[in-house]
Order: structure tokens, then C-alpha cells, then sequence
């Protein structure tokens, strides 16, 4: 149509004589690549004033172009747990498995761009996924991992995702429990009694506090940005009651992120621990790129995590049976984006 409407009716799909439109697409998940590629090149004669007096055949102008079209793809490319960095090391890069627990990952595998570390007697069943890892895998005590680990050569590249936009209100202090609404926010804590979030986006620019009680949201994403030149955290201990669900398309409301729970800002290299007591659950993408994610839990402390991890480091331990379900909620997906390549 676009072809058209420039007045070019001949377009073919033969190149080969510098005057038609290719498109090639690729699907490499491998190598973490899925494009389209069109391929343009427009060959017509150009009307000249004087040129004509010095060279009496038809002058051409070919003009070459390339647009590479990425679609929408799921977050961290579908995996349930990622690490972002290519260094190894605590809080530095990794995913760790440690501790007696038995481990289940149901749907999107493991993956790390640099080390996989496992110690103790714990045990991790990936159920749909593979385990990977870029540079190193570390064993220590009696752990089991399956499948296999295997090492891979492609570094899983970091993916462009729209910051979340927080307005200009001033932001205030939480302290304790209530009913709140979606805005900003300089810090909320909470030790005892109920703490409900109406569905939305909540900024914060200082640390999520919750050391017991009991806190609610359906439909919320948490954005954690930093205090000026200060990290900020989200912690939730293991004597809190905890029921957090990410946005669907069905309850989406205002500045938040279908499928993402906790937003940490870029450059944040703050933690989100996320332990809550037995009757805790948590829905939604956990998407911390320079920050450190802890799940996990003791006898008795086994909260379900409906979730995706991606973070720096992340780390998940206990002595009691872990679930991972990422195959149980909408996910959430990085918009699609067009690039000029020529």
C-alpha cells in the first residue's frame, strides 16, 4: 500500500535487479532471535536539468533500505528464573539453589547468564524447561538438578521494557495498616494488622517494609525506584500473611504492568525478598535487573509463588518444598518494536 501510494506499482519480490521487496523471517529461540527483516530496494530514473548535455542515456537512483520488525515476545524470553549479569558471585550475578528443599519449577526453565550455583541436599525438578547457565556450574553437598544442567554460549540479552510513568503527585508515607490507593509513595511498613492496595500502580521511592500482618493487592505492580543515590527494597518476611497478584487484561488499571508484580527501576540494586508464611501467595513477574531476588522458606513456610524471576542475583533456599508455577499466569510481554537496519 505504502509502495502505492509513492507511485511504485512494479515491486516483485526478486532483488536481483535492485527493484522489488524480500522479507526473510527468523525464529531462533536458541539464540534468543526472532525477527522479521524487509528488505526494500527501489530503482528509478531521475529527472536531471543538466547532466543529460554530458551523458545522453537514462540515469538511475537506486535507494537500499532494511527494517527489522521484532514482535511481541514473552518477557526474559519465557523462562521462570533468570539472572541478568555476567558476573558470579553473592548479590553480584547467579542463580543459587541451596538448602534441604525440594524445589519444583513448572513451565519456562532456568537460566543464567553467567554461574548456577546448588549446595546442600536440595532438589530441583524443572517440569517443561531446561536448566542453562553462560560460565560455570558449582555443586556442594549432595544437590540434584534435572534436567541436566547444560552450558550455553548465547548471553540472553537484556530487553527494552517502557518505564512505568508515576506522575508528579508528592509521594507520602505508609505506616501501618489500611486501605491505600495507587500513587506515589516514600515508604510503606507495615508489623501488624491489614494492609489492602486497590488495583494500580504504586511508586516508591524509599523501601516496602512488611515484617507481619497481613497485606493485599489484586491487580497491582509495585515500582521501586531509588532514594536519590540509595537503593530501595521490597521485604517481605516469613510472619506475614501475603496475597500479591499482578494486573491481567481484565483488571488493568491506570500507570500498571499486565503480569508484572515488582518493577525495580534500572540501576536499582536493591533486594526483593518475597517469604511470607504458609498461607502467602504470589502472582506476577518479579523484574529487578540490577537487584537481588530471594524466594524460599522453612517447615511450615511455604508460601506458592506463581511468579517469574529475573533479577541480578537471584537466590532460592529453604528446608520445605518451593513452587515456582510461571505456567500458571497471564505473562507478561515486551512490545514489539521496529529498527532500520540499512
Amino acid at each position: 500500500k505504502r509502495a502505492n501510494n509513492n507511485q511504485m506499482f512494479d515491486l516483485d519480490q526478486d532483488l536481483s535487479d535492485n527493484h522489488g521487496i524480500e522479507v526473510t523471517c527468523v525464529n531462533n529461540p536458541d539464540m534468543f532471535d526472532k525477527h522479521i527483516d524487509v528488505h526494500t530496494m527501489v530503482t528509478s530514473n531521475v529527472s536531471t536539468s543538466f547532466a543529460h548535455l554530458f551523458y545522453p542515456k537514462p540515469i538511475k537512483n537506486t535507494v537500499n533500505a532494511v527494517a527489522r520488525i521484532h514482535p511481541r515476545t514473552e518477557l526474559a524470553f519465557g523462562r521462570a528464573i533468570v539472572s541478568l549479569s555476567e558476573q558470579c558471585g553473592t548479590n553480584r550475578g547467579g542463580v543459587v539453589f541451596d538448602g534441604t528443599s525440594d524445589v519444583f519449577i513448572k513451565g519456562g526453565g532456568v537460566f543464567s547468564n553467567s554461574c548456577i550455583n546448588a549446595s546442600g541436599n536440595v532438589h530441583v525438578d524443572v517440569n517443561d524447561g531446561g536448566i542453562d547457565y553462560v560460565s560455570t556450574l558449582t555443586t556442594n553437598g549432595g544437590p540434584t538438578l534435572d534436567p541436566a544442567p547444560e552450558q550455553n554460549p548465547m548471553i540472553m540479552p537484556r530487553q527494552i521494557i517502557g518505564v512505568p510513568n508515576c506522575g508528579t503527585n508528592a509521594p507520602i508515607d505508609i505506616h501501618g495498616g489500611g486501605d491505600i490507593t495507587p500513587g506515589n509513595y516514600s515508604s510503606i511498613k507495615l508489623t501488624n494488622g491489614s494492609l489492602k492496595l486497590e488495583p494500580g500502580l504504586y511508586c516508591v521511592s524509599g523501601n516496602v517494609s512488611i515484617q507481619g500482618g497481613e497485606i493485599m493487592g489484586d491487580g497491582v505492580t509495585i515500582y521501586l525506584t531509588k532514594d536519590g543515590n540509595k537503593d530501595t527494597s521490597l521485604i517481605i518476611t516469613g510472619t506475614t500473611t501475603a496475597h500479591l497478584n499482578a494486573p491481567t487484561d481484565s483488571n488493568l488499571v491506570g500507570g500498571a504492568k499486565v503480569g508484572i508484580l515488582v518493577f525495580m527501576a534500572d540501576g536499582n540494586e536493591g533486594d526483593v525478598n518475597l517469604l511470607g508464611n504458609s498461607g502467602s501467595s504470589f502472582t506476577g513477574a518479579v523484574y529487578a535487573p540490577d537487584g537481588t531476588i530471594d524466594v524460599g522458606g522453612t517447615t511450615g513456610v511455604n508460601p506458592t509463588y506463581n511468579t517469574q524471576l529475573i533479577g541480578k542475583y537471584v537466590k532460592v533456599h529453604g528446608t520445605s518444598q518451593i513452587d515456582i508455577n510461571y505456567d500458571t499466569f497471564p505473562p507478561s510481554t515486551v512490545d514489539p518494536r521496529l529498527d532500520m537496519m540499512e
